[in-house]
């Protein structure tokens, strides 16, 4: 228990790890190593691992309140032309 404290604080992706670990594929009967291969991806898609671990590989500062902002501001633009676009059609 403690050494699995000690890593989740050197590793920040320990809880990233041991969601992965929960993904097992074992080759079924008569199943070819493509399919297995496909089985585990899609395994790991569902839990989203991958982007998981992509946006989690490089540190990424907190926006601040302005970025907040114009991103709703852009966001609401956005929306708002797609709801005019669909009054349209």
């Amino acid at each position: 228990m403690t050494e699995s404290l000690i890593f989740s604080t050197i590793c920040p992706l320990h809880s990233i790890i041991t969601e992965f670990m929960k993904v097992r594929a074992k080759r079924r009967d008569n199943e070819t190593t493509e399919k297995l291969m496909n089985r585990f991806k899609k395994q790991t898609q569902h839990l989203r691992l991958v982007d998981l671990v992509r946006r989690k590989k490089h540190w990424r500062q907190a926006p601040s309140k302005r970025q907040i902002r114009i991103a709703a501001l852009i966001k609401d633009k956005y929306r708002k032309q797609r709801r005019k676009d669909l009054q349209y059609q």
